[in-house]
């Protein structure tokens, strides 16, 4: 077979490392008679084994046609295809018991007794008769309907008998061990999907968001049992007025009422979840805050005996793990007491949004907007005063137990900038320190002059490593402010990483990269670097490598912005340092 002389490693997969041990360093195809094309490099020679793998398993091992267009798609191509492939197989569902179960029985933690607990809000009636008469004669399923308002022996028991809580619609998943929904991530899948045509996707994911709220009582960390008692960043608003303006473009007669519903429900969290305790601060402003106690169930046990074993700890471990950042030193041990730039720059905007979503909804006249905006005035003179330092030129955390701002300087700065709450000025003196974090591959989660201030334990949301989704912030917050050329260097450098290194191993695109070294190799102490490649060449379709999820959505996203010289530049595989960049 003519892949077998380059896949030195036999397994089934092309890679940069195979080519450097190969004689052989491409492959000619015969077109025609006196008409071949040469494929070499890692990332062609992946492509083509990933063709042929398919004609193979489609029963055409000797005489497969492969069209030329499919062998030699441009690299920004092959990789927009590849991610707009991904988002069917990242989808799943927790409408039906044989999925509820199959997610249980996907997930890091289950119950003790190995039975399948499948918890239903007993506000959905409806739900609990049909999925109880799915599970009839198998008693090993137990169908859970809980209360919207939990206390903390519901916690525990959903903690003690873990399992998945029911959702109406198909959700995305983030990826590699996640097979779940998750509160943020699904906000950047979602724009991944529109980007790729799948509004409906996107729609699906709002829609769960939105139940969630009414039944779960805010939007979980995921719809993991034990997750029910903190919740996430909130994106709903931007993600609800992004589907919205593509239904309303379809001519999509229910358009206004899925902006009605979404609008209600991030009415309700700012109103009952994030101005209420323990989530809201003496200074007016919100933090983060797990409503359960004690150590996480799903996180290893080695992981807390390096730590106090103090319910001031499990606080802080909890609220890092509701605010995504999970792990960082950026708030110490006191996550639970800081007020965190990000939130209340994400609350900023969710209250702006409520009030253009209310205009739409009620009325250029509307009593509710008018309110909105007050209120996201207010929280804005609120962050100023408290969260940025005039001095120092960025944004910081305002630590409640000292009472002053933290020093960590972390990518949370940017937050402000994305949501439109910084002035000209305070959006410029944050552009200028832009290079304390940019390293070869982006943007570090956090500058080293804070990282190595910092205790020595390797944390992944911390220097070196970078994430997509504050790439993606970042970006987008420079280009609102005018900052094009900064903008374009973050991305160049992102996008150029990851497309080198996904061209040099079989397609791989990741969770999260190390930045400073512009490479998928990450050192961190919660859990390992998680998405996948293209998968063996001769595998089933199905189980080819699905990337990860927020990754895959970076590349369009990030791509939208770029002119078409960067674009061709990032074709050729010019390095950044090249370009100035």
């Amino acid at each position: 077979m003519l892949l077998r002389q380059v896949d030195v490693g036999r397994d089934g997969k092309i890679t940069v490392d195979d080519l450097r041990r190969s004689r052989v360093k491409s492959i000619n195809l015969e077109l025609a008679p006196g008409l071949e094309l040469r494929l070499s490099g890692a990332e062609r020679l992946s492509g083509l084994a990933a063709l042929l793998g398919r004609e193979i398993r489609r029963g055409n091992p000797d005489h497969a046609l492969l069209p030329l267009a499919a062998l030699a798609p441009t690299r920004l191509d092959r990789m927009l295809n590849y991610v707009a492939y991904t988002w069917r197989g990242l989808v799943r569902r927790a409408d039906n018991v044989d999925d509820l179960c199959h997610a249980i029985d996907e997930g890091i933690l289950r119950a003790s007794d190995g039975r399948y607990y499948i918890y239903v809000p007993e506000g959905d009636e409806s739900a609990i008769a049909r999925l109880r008469r799915q599970a009839k004669r198998r008693s090993e399923i137990v169908i859970v309907p809980f209360p919207r308002k939990r206390g903390r022996a519901w916690q525990q028991q959903m903690s003690k008998d873990a399992g998945i809580c029911y959702l109406p619609k198909p959700y995305l998943v983030p990826g590699g061990m996640f097979t779940e929904m998750y509160g943020w991530d699904c906000y950047f899948q979602a724009r991944g999907a529109i980007s790729a045509g799948y509004v409906d996707m996107a729609r699906d994911v709002a829609e769960n968001l939105t139940y969630q709220i009414r039944h779960f009582g805010k939007i979980a960390n995921t719809n993991r049992s034990y997750h029910l008692s903190r919740t996430q960043p909130p994106f709903l608003t931007p993600l609800a007025r992004e589907v919205f303006e593509e239904l309303e473009r379809q001519g999509d007669p229910e358009a206004l009422n899925f902006l009605r519903r979404c609008a209600r429900a991030a009415e309700t969290t700012s109103e009952h979840l994030w101005s209420r305790a323990p989530r809201i601060t003496s200074i007016g402003l919100s933090r983060y805050h797990d409503e359960a106690g004690g150590p996480c169930p799903e996180v290893n046990p080695d992981f807390y005996a390096c730590h106090p074993q103090t319910p001031s700890f499990w606080a802080n471990d909890r609220a890092q793990r509701e605010s995504g950042w999970d792990l960082t030193h950026r708030f110490g041990e006191l996550a639970h007491e800081h007020a965190p730039v990000c939130l209340n720059a994400l609350l900023y905007r969710q209250e702006r949004d409520l009030a253009s979503m209310y205009r739409r909804i009620e009325g250029a006249k509307s009593a509710r907007a008018a309110r909105w905006d007050r209120r996201a005035k207010a929280r804005r003179e609120i962050v100023d005063r408290y969260l940025w330092d005039e001095q120092r030129g960025l944004y910081f955390d305002w630590n409640l137990t000292t009472g002053r701002r933290a020093h960590y300087e972390s990518l949370a700065t940017f937050f402000p900038l994305w949501v439109g709450m910084a002035s000209g000025q305070q959006a410029a003196r944050v552009a200028e320190l832009v290079d304390r974090f940019l390293e070869p591959g982006g943007l570090a989660t956090s500058s080293p002059a804070s990282r190595q201030g910092a205790p020595r334990e390797r944390f992944q949301w911390d220097w070196p490593v970078g994430w997509a989704p504050l790439q993606v912030i970042a970006v987008e917050g420079l280009r609102r402010y005018g900052f094009h050329a900064l903008a374009d260097k973050i991305a160049y450098r992102w996008l150029h990483m990851v497309l080198r290194i996904a061209g040099e191993r079989n397609g791989t695109i990741k969770e999260k990269y190390n930045v400073a070294l512009a490479s998928h190799l990450v050192d961190a102490s919660e859990y390992h670097n998680q998405g996948n490649d293209l998968g063996v060449y001769l595998a089933e379709e199905e189980s080819r490598g699905m990337g990860f999820g927020w990754s895959n959505a970076a590349v369009p996203l990030l791509l939208s912005g770029l002119e078409d010289n960067l674009r061709a530049a990032l074709e050729k595989g010019v390095r950044p340092a090249a370009l100035g960049l």
